[in-house]
Protein backbone atom coordinates (compact mmCIF):
# COMPACT_ATOMS: atom_id res chain seq x y z
CA UNK A 1 0.00 0.00 0.00
CA UNK A 2 1.66 3.41 -1.40
CA UNK A 3 1.98 5.94 1.50
CA UNK A 4 2.56 9.70 1.51
CA UNK A 5 0.55 13.49 0.77
CA UNK A 6 -1.74 13.62 -1.94
CA UNK A 7 -3.22 16.41 -3.50
CA UNK A 8 -6.64 16.15 -4.86
CA UNK A 9 -9.72 17.87 -5.35
CA UNK A 10 -13.71 17.08 -3.60
CA UNK A 11 -16.77 18.57 -5.14
CA UNK A 12 -18.94 18.86 -1.83
CA UNK A 13 -21.59 21.20 0.39
CA UNK A 14 -20.60 23.09 2.78
CA UNK A 15 -23.00 25.92 5.11
CA UNK A 16 -21.34 29.08 5.91
CA UNK A 17 -23.50 31.18 8.04
CA UNK A 18 -22.92 35.48 7.65
CA UNK A 19 -22.24 37.30 10.31
CA UNK A 20 -25.62 38.71 10.29
CA UNK A 21 -27.09 35.17 10.77
CA UNK A 22 -24.63 34.41 13.72
CA UNK A 23 -25.52 38.03 15.20
CA UNK A 24 -29.06 36.49 14.69
CA UNK A 25 -28.57 33.04 16.77
CA UNK A 26 -26.18 34.97 19.31
CA UNK A 27 -29.13 37.38 20.06
CA UNK A 28 -32.02 34.81 20.08
CA UNK A 29 -29.68 32.46 22.54
CA UNK A 30 -29.55 35.64 25.21
CA UNK A 31 -31.68 35.94 28.13
CA UNK A 32 -33.27 39.05 28.63
CA UNK A 33 -30.72 40.42 31.29
CA UNK A 34 -27.86 39.70 29.19
CA UNK A 35 -29.43 40.98 26.52
CA UNK A 36 -29.96 44.27 27.88
CA UNK A 37 -26.21 44.53 28.60
CA UNK A 38 -25.59 43.86 24.94
CA UNK A 39 -27.56 46.65 24.17
CA UNK A 40 -26.56 49.17 26.65
CA UNK A 41 -23.12 48.18 25.30
CA UNK A 42 -23.99 48.52 21.62
CA UNK A 43 -25.33 52.05 22.47
CA UNK A 44 -22.46 53.64 24.35
CA UNK A 45 -20.17 52.78 21.02
CA UNK A 46 -22.41 52.83 18.15
CA UNK A 47 -23.90 56.46 17.60
CA UNK A 48 -26.35 55.75 15.31
CA UNK A 49 -28.23 54.19 17.29
CA UNK A 50 -29.94 55.79 20.03
CA UNK A 51 -32.74 54.75 22.84
CA UNK A 52 -36.07 55.26 21.86
CA UNK A 53 -37.69 54.80 25.05
CA UNK A 54 -36.73 53.59 28.70
CA UNK A 55 -37.79 50.05 29.75
CA UNK A 56 -38.65 48.81 32.90
CA UNK A 57 -38.72 44.80 34.12
CA UNK A 58 -41.17 42.48 35.41
CA UNK A 59 -38.53 40.91 38.67
CA UNK A 60 -39.25 38.13 40.49
CA UNK A 61 -37.39 36.64 43.61
CA UNK A 62 -37.14 39.91 45.57
CA UNK A 63 -34.53 39.23 48.29
CA UNK A 64 -36.04 41.54 50.66
CA UNK A 65 -39.74 38.72 50.72
CA UNK A 66 -37.93 35.82 52.81
CA UNK A 67 -41.20 34.66 54.13
CA UNK A 68 -43.11 37.47 54.88
CA UNK A 69 -46.42 36.71 56.26
CA UNK A 70 -50.10 38.01 55.47
CA UNK A 71 -50.55 40.02 58.83
CA UNK A 72 -48.77 43.40 58.02
CA UNK A 73 -47.44 43.03 61.86
CA UNK A 74 -46.46 39.44 61.72
CA UNK A 75 -44.26 40.48 58.22
CA UNK A 76 -43.07 43.44 60.24
CA UNK A 77 -41.68 41.40 62.81
CA UNK A 78 -40.14 38.58 60.46
CA UNK A 79 -38.39 40.98 58.72
CA UNK A 80 -36.76 42.86 61.35
CA UNK A 81 -35.78 39.60 63.06
CA UNK A 82 -34.83 38.11 60.06
CA UNK A 83 -32.30 41.65 59.93
CA UNK A 84 -30.64 41.30 63.34
CA UNK A 85 -30.18 37.71 62.70
CA UNK A 86 -28.67 38.44 59.18
CA UNK A 87 -26.58 40.47 61.18
CA UNK A 88 -25.85 38.26 63.73
CA UNK A 89 -24.52 35.71 61.08
CA UNK A 90 -22.61 38.23 58.78
CA UNK A 91 -20.98 40.21 61.43
CA UNK A 92 -17.60 38.16 60.89
CA UNK A 93 -17.95 37.51 57.43
CA UNK A 94 -16.67 40.13 54.90
CA UNK A 95 -17.53 37.79 52.00
CA UNK A 96 -21.16 38.64 52.25
CA UNK A 97 -23.04 41.44 51.69
CA UNK A 98 -26.78 42.43 52.26
CA UNK A 99 -29.32 43.28 49.53
CA UNK A 100 -29.71 46.51 49.00
CA UNK A 101 -32.64 48.11 50.40
CA UNK A 102 -33.28 50.42 47.35
CA UNK A 103 -34.56 48.46 44.75
CA UNK A 104 -34.08 50.75 42.27
CA UNK A 105 -30.13 51.25 42.84
CA UNK A 106 -29.97 47.64 43.42
CA UNK A 107 -31.40 46.77 39.53
CA UNK A 108 -28.93 49.54 38.21
CA UNK A 109 -25.52 47.74 39.89
CA UNK A 110 -26.87 44.59 38.46
CA UNK A 111 -26.40 46.07 34.81
CA UNK A 112 -23.45 47.35 36.01
CA UNK A 113 -21.65 44.63 37.41
CA UNK A 114 -23.06 41.61 35.08
CA UNK A 115 -20.84 38.77 35.04
CA UNK A 116 -20.34 35.20 33.09
CA UNK A 117 -20.00 32.24 34.84
CA UNK A 118 -22.23 29.14 36.04
CA UNK A 119 -25.79 30.54 37.75
CA UNK A 120 -27.01 29.00 40.83
CA UNK A 121 -29.93 27.89 38.34
CA UNK A 122 -27.36 26.00 36.10
CA UNK A 123 -24.94 24.50 39.27
CA UNK A 124 -28.64 23.27 41.02
CA UNK A 125 -30.15 21.94 37.78
CA UNK A 126 -26.76 19.82 37.18
CA UNK A 127 -27.56 18.30 40.37
CA UNK A 128 -31.20 17.64 40.15
CA UNK A 129 -29.98 15.37 36.86
CA UNK A 130 -27.96 12.78 38.94
CA UNK A 131 -30.49 13.07 41.90
CA UNK A 132 -32.44 10.70 43.53
CA UNK A 133 -35.96 13.02 42.03
CA UNK A 134 -38.11 10.62 39.48
CA UNK A 135 -37.87 11.53 35.83
CA UNK A 136 -41.63 12.03 35.81
CA UNK A 137 -40.97 14.86 38.99
CA UNK A 138 -38.16 16.69 37.08
CA UNK A 139 -40.53 19.33 35.91
CA UNK A 140 -41.73 20.03 39.13
CA UNK A 141 -38.26 20.14 40.18
CA UNK A 142 -37.38 22.51 37.74
CA UNK A 143 -40.18 25.02 38.68
CA UNK A 144 -39.01 25.09 41.88
CA UNK A 145 -35.23 25.65 40.86
CA UNK A 146 -36.49 28.83 38.67
CA UNK A 147 -38.73 29.81 41.90
CA UNK A 148 -35.30 30.56 43.55
CA UNK A 149 -34.56 34.00 44.06
CA UNK A 150 -30.50 34.58 43.52
CA UNK A 151 -29.85 34.08 47.70
CA UNK A 152 -31.30 31.07 47.39
CA UNK A 153 -34.97 31.67 49.15
CA UNK A 154 -38.03 29.90 47.75
CA UNK A 155 -40.16 33.03 48.71
CA UNK A 156 -43.62 32.20 50.05
CA UNK A 157 -42.23 28.26 50.69
CA UNK A 158 -44.12 25.23 48.93
CA UNK A 159 -47.68 26.27 49.25
CA UNK A 160 -47.97 28.62 45.86
CA UNK A 161 -46.22 26.08 44.05
CA UNK A 162 -48.44 23.24 44.86
CA UNK A 163 -51.78 25.81 43.98
CA UNK A 164 -50.32 27.14 41.26
CA UNK A 165 -49.47 23.91 39.55
CA UNK A 166 -52.22 21.88 41.18
CA UNK A 167 -49.95 19.28 42.78
CA UNK A 168 -49.99 17.75 45.95
CA UNK A 169 -48.66 19.84 48.67
CA UNK A 170 -46.80 16.68 50.02
CA UNK A 171 -45.00 16.17 46.56
CA UNK A 172 -43.93 19.52 46.64
CA UNK A 173 -42.76 19.13 49.82
CA UNK A 174 -40.75 15.91 48.71
CA UNK A 175 -38.98 17.37 45.54
CA UNK A 176 -38.35 20.74 47.48
CA UNK A 177 -36.27 18.44 50.27
CA UNK A 178 -33.89 17.04 47.79
CA UNK A 179 -33.29 20.13 46.09
CA UNK A 180 -32.71 21.65 50.05
CA UNK A 181 -29.67 18.50 50.32
CA UNK A 182 -28.22 20.01 47.37
CA UNK A 183 -25.43 22.38 47.56
CA UNK A 184 -24.41 24.97 48.35
CA UNK A 185 -26.21 24.39 51.67
CA UNK A 186 -29.03 25.82 52.75
CA UNK A 187 -31.17 26.56 49.35
CA UNK A 188 -34.24 26.03 49.12
CA UNK A 189 -35.32 27.94 52.72
CA UNK A 190 -38.60 29.84 53.08
CA UNK A 191 -36.92 31.95 56.07
CA UNK A 192 -33.22 32.79 57.78
CA UNK A 193 -34.32 30.42 60.24
CA UNK A 194 -34.77 27.57 57.97
CA UNK A 195 -31.52 28.32 55.83
CA UNK A 196 -29.36 28.61 58.86
CA UNK A 197 -31.01 24.84 60.03
CA UNK A 198 -30.11 23.70 56.61
CA UNK A 199 -26.96 24.71 56.59
CA UNK A 200 -25.61 23.34 60.04
CA UNK A 201 -27.80 19.94 59.29
CA UNK A 202 -25.73 19.50 56.67
CA UNK A 203 -22.50 20.16 58.02
CA UNK A 204 -23.20 17.39 61.06
CA UNK A 205 -24.62 20.08 63.32
CA UNK A 206 -28.37 18.46 63.77
CA UNK A 207 -28.92 18.49 67.49
CA UNK A 208 -26.07 19.91 68.74
CA UNK A 209 -25.81 23.10 70.75
CA UNK A 210 -25.61 25.69 67.89
CA UNK A 211 -28.46 23.84 65.94
CA UNK A 212 -30.91 23.94 68.81
CA UNK A 213 -30.15 27.83 69.63
CA UNK A 214 -31.00 28.46 66.27
CA UNK A 215 -34.08 26.48 66.29
CA UNK A 216 -35.44 26.92 69.58
CA UNK A 217 -34.05 30.36 70.43
CA UNK A 218 -33.61 32.39 66.92
CA UNK A 219 -34.86 35.41 68.61
CA UNK A 220 -32.53 35.52 71.35
CA UNK A 221 -29.72 35.03 68.82
CA UNK A 222 -30.90 37.75 66.74
CA UNK A 223 -31.01 39.92 69.64
CA UNK A 224 -27.41 39.24 70.38
CA UNK A 225 -27.34 38.26 74.15
CA UNK A 226 -25.43 35.86 74.61
CA UNK A 227 -25.64 36.15 78.82
CA UNK A 228 -29.17 35.98 78.24
CA UNK A 229 -28.73 32.63 76.12
CA UNK A 230 -26.77 31.09 78.60
CA UNK A 231 -28.68 31.94 81.24
CA UNK A 232 -31.86 30.48 79.43
CA UNK A 233 -30.00 27.24 78.40
CA UNK A 234 -28.24 26.91 81.87
CA UNK A 235 -24.83 27.19 79.90
CA UNK A 236 -21.57 28.56 80.70
CA UNK A 237 -21.46 31.78 78.92
CA UNK A 238 -18.22 30.94 76.95
CA UNK A 239 -20.33 27.56 75.68
CA UNK A 240 -22.74 30.17 74.46
CA UNK A 241 -19.92 32.44 73.03
CA UNK A 242 -18.39 29.47 71.15
CA UNK A 243 -22.04 28.15 69.70
CA UNK A 244 -22.71 31.70 68.41
CA UNK A 245 -18.89 31.86 66.84
CA UNK A 246 -19.89 27.95 65.32
CA UNK A 247 -22.67 29.48 63.88
CA UNK A 248 -20.74 32.14 61.92
CA UNK A 249 -18.61 29.73 61.09
CA UNK A 250 -20.55 27.51 59.69
CA UNK A 251 -23.47 29.64 58.44
CA UNK A 252 -24.55 32.24 55.82
CA UNK A 253 -27.55 34.29 55.46
CA UNK A 254 -27.64 33.97 51.69
CA UNK A 255 -26.40 31.02 50.25
CA UNK A 256 -27.42 31.83 46.84
CA UNK A 257 -24.60 34.48 46.40
CA UNK A 258 -22.25 32.10 47.34
CA UNK A 259 -22.09 30.38 43.96
CA UNK A 260 -20.36 33.88 42.28
CA UNK A 261 -19.36 37.14 43.14
CA UNK A 262 -21.70 39.02 41.72
CA UNK A 263 -24.50 41.10 43.09
CA UNK A 264 -28.29 39.25 42.91
CA UNK A 265 -29.65 39.14 39.37
CA UNK A 266 -33.76 38.79 38.93
CA UNK A 267 -35.71 36.89 36.02
CA UNK A 268 -37.05 38.64 34.22
CA UNK A 269 -40.13 37.80 31.74
CA UNK A 270 -39.92 38.69 28.39
CA UNK A 271 -43.55 37.80 27.29
CA UNK A 272 -46.42 37.07 29.45
CA UNK A 273 -49.37 34.42 28.37
CA UNK A 274 -52.86 35.53 29.61
CA UNK A 275 -56.35 34.22 29.76
CA UNK A 276 -58.30 36.61 27.90
CA UNK A 277 -61.91 38.15 28.38
CA UNK A 278 -63.85 35.03 26.21
CA UNK A 279 -61.77 32.64 28.18
CA UNK A 280 -58.84 31.77 25.48
CA UNK A 281 -55.02 32.30 26.38
CA UNK A 282 -52.84 34.59 23.87
CA UNK A 283 -49.10 35.76 24.31
CA UNK A 284 -48.18 38.94 23.99
CA UNK A 285 -44.44 40.30 24.26
CA UNK A 286 -43.09 42.63 27.12
CA UNK A 287 -41.66 44.86 25.31
CA UNK A 288 -41.25 47.31 28.45
CA UNK A 289 -38.37 44.99 29.28
CA UNK A 290 -36.28 45.66 26.87
CA UNK A 291 -35.01 48.98 25.20
CA UNK A 292 -36.34 50.35 21.96
CA UNK A 293 -34.06 51.11 19.70
CA UNK A 294 -34.15 53.48 16.65
CA UNK A 295 -31.48 55.18 14.20
CA UNK A 296 -30.27 59.06 14.98
CA UNK A 297 -31.89 61.18 13.00
CA UNK A 298 -28.73 63.54 13.45
CA UNK A 299 -26.20 61.15 12.11
CA UNK A 300 -28.33 59.96 9.32
CA UNK A 301 -28.34 63.61 8.09
CA UNK A 302 -24.52 64.19 8.35
CA UNK A 303 -24.59 61.64 5.56
CA UNK A 304 -26.82 64.14 3.59
CA UNK A 305 -23.85 66.74 4.88
CA UNK A 306 -21.76 67.39 1.58
CA UNK A 307 -19.28 69.48 3.70
CA UNK A 308 -18.62 65.84 5.78
CA UNK A 309 -15.60 64.21 4.60
CA UNK A 310 -15.78 60.91 2.66
CA UNK A 311 -13.69 58.89 5.09
CA UNK A 312 -16.10 60.08 8.29
CA UNK A 313 -19.18 58.94 6.39
CA UNK A 314 -18.08 55.53 5.25
CA UNK A 315 -17.38 55.22 9.47
CA UNK A 316 -21.23 56.48 9.72
CA UNK A 317 -22.64 53.83 7.22
CA UNK A 318 -20.49 51.11 8.50
CA UNK A 319 -22.07 52.04 12.12
CA UNK A 320 -25.68 52.33 10.99
CA UNK A 321 -25.32 48.77 8.93
CA UNK A 322 -24.28 47.76 12.08
CA UNK A 323 -27.16 49.09 14.05
CA UNK A 324 -29.67 48.31 11.61
CA UNK A 325 -28.39 44.25 11.39
CA UNK A 326 -28.73 44.36 15.21
CA UNK A 327 -32.46 45.75 14.93
CA UNK A 328 -32.84 43.30 12.83
CA UNK A 329 -31.54 40.41 15.10
CA UNK A 330 -33.91 41.78 17.77
CA UNK A 331 -37.22 42.21 15.86
CA UNK A 332 -36.43 38.37 14.80
CA UNK A 333 -35.82 37.10 18.21
CA UNK A 334 -39.24 38.48 19.08
CA UNK A 335 -40.96 37.35 16.37
CA UNK A 336 -39.34 33.61 17.00
CA UNK A 337 -40.55 33.51 20.38
CA UNK A 338 -43.81 34.59 19.80
CA UNK A 339 -44.11 31.77 17.07
CA UNK A 340 -43.18 29.38 19.65
CA UNK A 341 -45.33 30.61 22.36
CA UNK A 342 -48.72 30.40 19.75
CA UNK A 343 -47.23 26.50 19.60
CA UNK A 344 -46.86 26.39 23.20
CA UNK A 345 -50.34 27.47 24.35
CA UNK A 346 -51.85 25.37 21.70
CA UNK A 347 -50.07 22.39 22.78
CA UNK A 348 -50.29 22.97 26.87
CA UNK A 349 -53.40 24.33 26.96
CA UNK A 350 -54.53 21.79 29.43
CA UNK A 351 -51.81 22.59 32.22
CA UNK A 352 -52.83 26.18 31.79
CA UNK A 353 -56.23 25.25 32.85
CA UNK A 354 -55.89 21.69 34.96
CA UNK A 355 -52.32 22.05 36.45
CA UNK A 356 -49.18 19.89 36.06
CA UNK A 357 -51.27 16.70 35.30
CA UNK A 358 -52.12 18.27 31.91
CA UNK A 359 -48.53 19.03 30.71
CA UNK A 360 -48.17 17.20 27.40
CA UNK A 361 -45.50 15.74 25.81
CA UNK A 362 -43.34 18.09 23.58
CA UNK A 363 -40.59 17.88 21.87
CA UNK A 364 -37.64 20.90 20.62
CA UNK A 365 -37.82 18.61 17.45
CA UNK A 366 -41.13 19.26 16.82
CA UNK A 367 -41.38 22.51 17.42
CA UNK A 368 -38.72 23.00 15.09
CA UNK A 369 -40.24 21.24 12.54
CA UNK A 370 -43.49 23.03 12.52
CA UNK A 371 -41.73 26.28 12.46
CA UNK A 372 -39.40 25.46 9.76
CA UNK A 373 -36.22 25.63 11.77
CA UNK A 374 -33.45 24.18 13.17
CA UNK A 375 -33.80 22.25 16.47
CA UNK A 376 -30.73 23.95 17.44
CA UNK A 377 -32.54 27.10 16.95
CA UNK A 378 -35.48 26.49 18.95
CA UNK A 379 -33.01 24.82 21.79
CA UNK A 380 -31.39 28.78 21.55
CA UNK A 381 -34.47 30.30 21.20
CA UNK A 382 -36.08 28.78 25.30
CA UNK A 383 -32.52 29.14 26.64
CA UNK A 384 -32.54 31.01 29.82
CA UNK A 385 -36.19 32.60 28.69
CA UNK A 386 -39.18 32.81 31.05
CA UNK A 387 -42.78 33.71 30.42
CA UNK A 388 -45.21 34.95 32.75
CA UNK A 389 -48.45 32.74 32.74
CA UNK A 390 -51.67 31.97 35.01
CA UNK A 391 -49.63 29.59 36.49
CA UNK A 392 -47.11 31.52 37.65
CA UNK A 393 -43.08 32.67 36.51
CA UNK A 394 -41.87 29.69 34.26
CA UNK A 395 -38.86 28.78 32.37
CA UNK A 396 -39.66 28.08 28.71
CA UNK A 397 -38.18 24.69 29.00
CA UNK A 398 -40.51 23.98 31.63
CA UNK A 399 -42.80 23.19 28.61
CA UNK A 400 -40.40 20.72 26.77
CA UNK A 401 -41.10 17.11 28.19
CA UNK A 402 -40.65 13.54 26.65
CA UNK A 403 -43.85 11.41 26.90
CA UNK A 404 -45.21 8.16 27.04
CA UNK A 405 -45.65 6.00 23.62
CA UNK A 406 -49.05 4.23 24.40
CA UNK A 407 -49.69 0.92 21.73
CA UNK A 408 -52.43 3.01 19.64
CA UNK A 409 -49.51 5.16 18.64
CA UNK A 410 -50.91 8.25 21.02
CA UNK A 411 -48.74 10.34 23.28
CA UNK A 412 -49.50 10.70 27.13
CA UNK A 413 -47.03 12.48 29.46
CA UNK A 414 -45.79 10.81 32.14
CA UNK A 415 -47.29 13.12 34.90
CA UNK A 416 -50.63 12.32 33.71
CA UNK A 417 -50.48 8.96 33.22
CA UNK A 418 -48.62 8.59 36.63
CA UNK A 419 -51.38 9.97 38.46
CA UNK A 420 -54.15 8.59 36.79
CA UNK A 421 -52.16 5.31 37.89
CA UNK A 422 -51.64 6.39 41.22
CA UNK A 423 -55.54 7.53 41.71
CA UNK A 424 -56.75 3.62 40.29
CA UNK A 425 -54.21 2.23 42.81
CA UNK A 426 -55.22 4.29 45.49
CA UNK A 427 -58.89 3.55 44.71
CA UNK A 428 -58.65 -0.92 44.71
CA UNK A 429 -59.54 -2.96 47.20
CA UNK A 430 -56.74 -3.24 49.60
CA UNK A 431 -58.14 -6.84 50.62
CA UNK A 432 -57.37 -8.10 46.99
CA UNK A 433 -55.00 -5.24 45.12
CA UNK A 434 -54.98 -5.55 40.85
CA UNK A 435 -51.98 -6.28 39.42
CA UNK A 436 -49.82 -4.88 36.64
CA UNK A 437 -51.76 -6.66 34.08
CA UNK A 438 -55.39 -5.94 35.82
CA UNK A 439 -54.64 -2.57 36.03
CA UNK A 440 -53.05 -2.03 32.49
CA UNK A 441 -56.27 -3.58 31.13
CA UNK A 442 -58.47 -1.27 33.27
CA UNK A 443 -56.23 1.49 31.65
CA UNK A 444 -56.67 0.20 28.53
CA UNK A 445 -60.86 0.16 28.92
CA UNK A 446 -59.99 3.81 29.28
CA UNK A 447 -58.24 4.83 26.15
CA UNK A 448 -55.01 4.11 28.04
CA UNK A 449 -53.10 1.55 26.29
CA UNK A 450 -49.77 0.36 27.91
CA UNK A 451 -48.11 -2.55 28.66
CA UNK A 452 -48.12 -4.64 32.15
CA UNK A 453 -44.35 -3.92 31.68
CA UNK A 454 -45.23 -0.21 31.78
CA UNK A 455 -47.43 0.01 35.03
CA UNK A 456 -45.09 -2.27 36.50
CA UNK A 457 -42.40 0.77 35.36
CA UNK A 458 -44.01 3.44 36.60
CA UNK A 459 -45.57 2.06 39.57
CA UNK A 460 -42.02 1.43 41.01
CA UNK A 461 -41.47 4.90 40.24
CA UNK A 462 -43.78 6.21 42.31
CA UNK A 463 -42.84 3.92 45.28
CA UNK A 464 -46.08 2.08 45.24
CA UNK A 465 -45.66 -1.73 46.39
CA UNK A 466 -45.93 -4.64 44.96
CA UNK A 467 -49.52 -6.68 45.11
CA UNK A 468 -48.03 -8.62 48.12
CA UNK A 469 -47.07 -5.29 49.65
CA UNK A 470 -50.08 -4.02 49.27
CA UNK A 471 -52.29 -6.56 50.79
CA UNK A 472 -54.27 -6.07 53.88
CA UNK A 473 -55.65 -8.99 55.78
Amino acid sequence: MQQGLFQGQRMGQEQIMAPQQMQSLEILAMPVMELQQRINQELSGNPTLELEEAGGEILDGDPLAHGAEADPEAAARAVERDESLASIVSSERGNYQVPDNDAEERRRHFFDSFSQGETLEEMLMQQLRTSEVPQHLHPLAEHIIGSLDDAGYLNGGPQPIAAALGVDLKTVKEVLAVIQSFDPPGIGASDLQECLLLQLKKRGQQGKLPWKIVAKHADLLAKGDAGKLAKFLKLELVQVQDAIAEIRRLTTPWPGLVVSDRNPDFISAEAVIETLEDGSLAARPLRDSMPRLRLSDRCLAILEDPKVPAEDKKWIREKVFASKSLMRALEMRESTLMRLLVIVIREQEAFFREGLAGLKPLTMRSIAEELGVHETTVSRAISGKHVQTPRGLLALRFFFSTGLETSSGSRLSTEAFKQRLQEVILSEDRRSPLGDGDIADLLAAEGLEVSRRTVTKYREDLGIGSVPQRRRS
